[in-house]
């Protein structure tokens, strides 16, 4: 139980680094709307989430996750919730001829919602959570419309929760380091849509977080 409040917020990094980012899979300057779909665990809970995200001249990309977070460990009772996170992601540097790397600063907010069964004491939580990290990625063109973007996350994220000390755990404030592997799988198609598959791996002082999420990019075209 001492470790549900610190993980719900790993789980948010872990899927919020990999995918919050459509200029991934963009050519540089190029402006584009992405979707996503995904589904992130560890030993003790399990993230269900959707994505959506817009990305101005591959610079700049914001969008929000929606997710529902189901936990184990958690003894006669029955705890989920929602998470709502908006997020932004800027660009700094982009791979070029002569620029081997690709880096990016992103920073996001997740409010979370509680909701607790089976419970005879009037337990009530509430969460949120900020993450600011960065990350580095290079674009590999593989064979036919096929690339793959490696990735390399860092980030620092803190947390807070109330109302659930003694049940959540003993500090109602955490403070996490998460350092995140990830491959962006892209397909390009003959409409000009990009298809991703992101499977990636999160690590923190306290799990080890394996995710997927799935969706597309689509580039807008300026007349």
């Amino acid at each position: 139980m001492t470790r549900l409040a610190c993980l719900t917020f790993v789980l948010v990094t872990a899927a919020g680094a990999t995918a919050s980012a459509q200029s991934l899979y963009l050519p540089n300057g190029a402006s584009g709307v992405g979707v996503a779909g995904g589904v992130a665990a560890n030993e003790d809970a399990l993230a269900l989430a959707v994505q959506a995200g817009y990305s101005y001249r591959t610079f700049i990309d914001g969008g929000v996750f929606v997710r529902r977070y189901a936990y184990d460990n958690t003894g006669s009772l029955s705890v989920s919730s929602i998470g709502v996170e908006p997020y932004a992601t800027v660009h700094l540097l982009r791979q070029s001829d002569t620029v081997p790397l690709s880096l990016a600063a992103t920073a996001s907010y997740e409010k979370q919602f509680f909701t607790v069964q089976n419970d005879t004491s009037g337990v009530s939580i509430d969460g949120w959570a900020m993450f600011v990290g960065g990350y580095a990625y290079r674009h590999f063109d593989l064979r036919g419309p096929w690339s793959l973007t490696p990735q390399v996350t860092v980030g620092f994220e803190h947390a807070h929760t109330t109302g659930g000390v003694g049940l959540i755990g003993p500090d109602p404030y955490t403070d996490s380091l998460a350092f995140q592997l990830a491959g962006n799988l892209g397909y390009l198609d003959r409409g000009g849509r990009i298809w991703l598959a992101n499977p990636f791996l999160s690590f923190d002082d306290r799990h080890a977080t394996f995710g997927l999420n799935v969706g597309a990019t689509f580039p807008i075209r300026r007349r």
